[in-house]
């Protein structure tokens, strides 16, 4: 986990407590629940619950039925700041954001998120400041005053010090964006879906405090102890049933807002912005907007981020990019699907030729992806030198050691850019320290480090060149090297430390002025009969003499190179040479049989000699059940065509509707026999926008729904 301020350092608020020890406590913390993190701990008070589950993107609480146990009969499951201390304090300038949906009505008892000053169960100092809902069962004389929904803090129990305002109950159905901003001792701010929904002066919290986010069983019952002070009574409540809420991400910053940074162009580096920020949580969202300048000739836009899926609770993460105008839309080789990604990382590769001049770059979003960077290299004569995907760990245990060494080759002098992808994580017993554990010290000797070497040039440990695990927690993060080399050989080498991973290096160069055979903007597999289908689609050809398809039957081979894959043609599947416009090509593979699993790649070449290989592309060619398949081209302007598989014979509908769910038309309906179908949709008549296609079996009893765009 990291935040930029100028550069991509992480740095740490170092507190020192009251006996004068000392606590390290990240800029920014932040959990999209890929896996579990040790800044939390994830809890339930009695044997009888669960832990809180995260799965993928999210995690999940539930407390499901409690029951008279004895003691004190609390059933609380949730997580909260792994400390033995209070890790914040009163004058910190603190800012929360947190995304949750609560999955049911709620029963009696307490459920919430937000900063508690953590004590025990006596309740003695009473300071927090959260969102919290309360419910008391029926038949209480102060069951609707211990009934509410609010933004809530107090600091002790006294009424002049307690502040709430009940919030809509439109927030307690779908997802939300909760956020709670303290200004240190100056003032608390409260906002839902960004709108501030209560201000506080006169009541903050004078002591530390930690994260909670909770469900359980209890009501916390106020009454009257003279004068300005109250008591607070608990009561055990006790049904039957299963109380959720499902969290997205939580986000902790300390001093401000995490900030993006620009770097100034200059020379082949046209842009490097570094946002490292969750999306907004809309519908395809026109969420950043970056300009560049472009000097004509060869440009590679690279793009990394990260989108997940939520197992149905909510729509996966999507991005989308335009550049220049053109849109590369959604379900593509250059956008991300939190479906297919499923939490993974992937760096965006558009390299094509411009025209001098001024361009945008626009990033549109569905639900809440991450995006970390956005860069562009731009040369007259530049050229991808390396594109090596990795996916790679460093082995066990090392110690300074090297891991990878690549070698590159420059023709004439030049500038280059160096391109690295990587992650490095902290090692699972980290904690916060303090005076409860005796130790006032973070130990990061066994955490991931990883570092760069490029020449005879060492860029450091724990730098903003390098990955620090203790810092950057797990998280993606990039370098881009910008150097100025003679020609001749170089090599860039990578030194780690423990298991940090390598998932990407790319090297572009100034003057090395090689074709670009291909701009790829479709590569779509599918199963049709006793063959699989491979069909692409380029954006723009340059000197493109051709291209040659390999297959692969091994899963792991998808990570090697072109050596690992068996080629499938026969002859040169022939290019269309130069050329500024859209070419569709379509090869059928009829020697992969019938059933198991194939990854296919494509090879672009060059009349000179050059080729550039694509991303593998999976298919799973077996006797499928009932499914709809993304259409293909996606986005389109005037024809598409959608493939679907019947399991059954049975009558078929397939339907589309607008981006508001609003029905257009019945594109088909009738009977269909078992096996693989095909619908070509003519777009006359249709405005431009995102579309959804539904296709119902009434045999099967099964509904899907895909998203399509069409472009005029």
């Amino acid at each position: 986990m990291y935040i930029n301020s100028l550069k991509y350092f992480l740095f740490f608020f170092v507190v020192n407590n009251l006996l004068g020890q000392v606590i390290s406590i990240p800029t920014l913390q932040r959990d999209d629940f890929k896996v579990h993190k040790s800044w939390w701990m994830l809890n339930s008070t009695d044997p009888y619950q669960a832990d809180p589950v995260i799965n993928n993107g999210y995690i999940l609480i539930t407390t499901s039925n409690p029951f008279p146990y004895g003691g004190d009969n609390l059933h609380n499951v949730g997580f909260e700041s792994a400390s033995l201390d209070r890790i914040y304090f009163e004058e910190d300038t603190v800012f929360l954001k947190v995304r949750v949906r609560f999955l049911n009505d709620h029963f009696p008892g307490s459920r919430g998120f937000g900063w508690w000053y953590k004590e025990s169960m006596t309740l003695n100092t009473s300071e927090q400041s959260w969102f919290l809902q309360q419910k008391e069962e029926d038949g209480h004389s102060w069951t609707a005053n211990e009934t509410y929904w609010r933004a809530d803090q107090s600091n002790g129990k006294k009424y002049s010090t307690h502040d709430s305002v009940d919030l809509s109950t439109d927030y307690l159905t779908g997802w939300h964006v909760y956020e709670i901003n303290r200004y240190g001792t100056n003032r608390i701010e409260y906002f839902v879906d960004d709108s501030l929904v209560m201000t506080s002066t006169t009541a903050l919290p004078d002591k530390g405090y930690d994260y909670h986010q909770w469900i359980d069983n209890w009501v916390y019952h106020e009454t009257p102890a003279g004068g300005d002070d109250y008591d607070i009574t608990i009561y055990p409540r006790f049904w039957a049933g299963d109380n959720q809420q499902i969290c997205d991400y939580v986000q902790i910053t300390f001093g401000s807002e995490p900030t993006s940074y620009v770097e100034t162009p200059t020379g082949i580096l046209k842009l490097r912005a570094y946002p490292n920020e969750i999306g907004p949580a809309g519908t395809d969202s026109l969420w950043k907007t970056y300009s560049f300048n472009s000097d004509g000739g060869r440009s590679l836009i690279l793009i990394t981020a990260q989108a997940e899926d939520y197992n149905g609770y909510d729509t996966a993460d999507e991005m989308r990019v335009v550049v220049g105008g053109h849109n590369y839309g959604y379900g593509g080789l250059k956008s991300l699907d939190g479906a297919v990604l499923q939490s993974a990382e992937k760096t965006v590769i558009i390299d094509t030729l411009m025209s001098a001049g001024m361009r945008d770059i626009q990033i549109y979003s569905t639900t809440t992806p991450i995006l970390y960077d956005v860069n562009v290299l731009n040369s007259a004569n530049g050229a991808i030198l390396i594109n090596q995907e990795i996916n790679e760990t460093a082995p066990v245990a090392s110690n300074d050691y090297l891991w990878k060494t690549i070698d590159f080759s420059l023709t004439n002098n030049g500038e280059v850019g160096i391109y690295i992808t990587a992650a490095a994580d902290e090692n699972s017993g980290w904690a916060y320290r303090g005076p409860d554990n005796g130790d006032p010290n973070v130990d990061d000797a066994s955490d991931d480090d990883l570092r760069i070497e490029l020449n005879a040039t060492n860029y450091g440990w724990q730098t903003d060149k390098a990955w620090h695990g203790n810092r950057e927690f797990g998280e993606i993060k990039t370098v881009l090297l910008h150097e100025t080399l003679t020609a001749g050989n170089h090599q860039l080498r990578l030194y780690a430390n423990n298991t940090p991973t390598l998932y990407r290096v790319i090297i572009f160069g100034e003057n090395e002025d090689m074709s670009l055979p291909v701009e790829l903007s479709a590569f779509d597999v599918y199963a049709e009969g006793n063959k699989n289908v491979i069909q692409w689609q380029t954006q723009s050809e340059l000197e493109n003499m051709g291209f040659n398809l390999y297959r692969s039957i091994v899963e792991t081979n998808v990570k090697q190179g072109r050596d690992q894959f068996i080629k499938i043609n026969k002859e040169m599947i022939k290019g269309a040479g130069t050329t500024a416009y859209s070419s569709h090509y379509k090869y059928e593979d009829v020697s992969s049989g019938i059933i198991g699993s194939y990854w296919y790649k494509l090879e672009s070449i060059s009349f000179a000699g050059e080729s550039e290989l694509f991303d593998a592309k999976k298919v799973e060619n077996r006797l499928t059940d009932f499914q709809l398949k993304q259409n293909y081209p996606n986005p389109f302007n005037a024809h598409t065509t959608i493939r679907y598989n019947v399991q059954e014979e049975g009558l078929i509908n397939l339907e589309l509707y607008d981006q508001r769910g609003g029905f257009v038309k019945s594109l088909f309906s009738n009977i269909q026999a078992k096996g693989w179908h095909s619908y070509l949709l003519n777009a006359k008549g249709l405005a431009s926008g995102i579309y959804y296609y539904k296709i119902s079996s009434q045999k099967e009893s099964s509904i899907q729904i895909r998203k399509m765009i069409l472009l005029k």
